[in-house]
């Protein structure tokens, strides 16, 4: 079922699997650190690669969506780690929605990566 939409009103929704491209998501970095000696924040770095294949002559642009967490308690900060992260991308601090619209040449593939960090004070359990 799709939400009622007024004439001339765009709607998104998904046609299923486009079988001309392939998406692999890798996690390469998911681990947690203890505070440093003048730090009082526990921090958790994580940091995802993908890789969008054509398996098309044509050349093509197509959209990459993930998000992030969004924290709702000021104790806990989630910051995209920029040096990690592949440029171009639109954010959505509301959502955590990040976006990269990744061109692909026929039979070609690309790569993106998205490193962020999750920052709890010290005295927060992590199980």
């Amino acid at each position: 079922w799709l939400e009622h939409k007024g004439p001339g009103a765009p709607i998104e929704t998904s046609l299923g699997i486009d079988e001309a491209f392939r998406a692999e998501r890798v996690v390469v970095e998911d681990s947690s650190r203890q505070p440093g000696f003048l730090s009082s924040t526990r921090k958790l770095p994580r940091v995802l690669a993908f890789t969008i294949k054509s398996r098309t002559r044509a050349r093509a642009t197509v959209e990459l969506r993930e998000n992030i967490p969004v924290s709702k308690v000021d104790d806990i900060k989630v910051k995209i780690t920029k040096e990690k992260t592949t440029k171009g991308y639109a954010f959505d601090k509301l959502t955590g929605l990040l976006t990269w619209p990744v061109a692909l040449k026929g039979n070609g593939e690309a790569k993106v990566k998205l490193g962020y960090r999750i920052e709890l004070p010290e005295d927060w359990k992590i199980n």
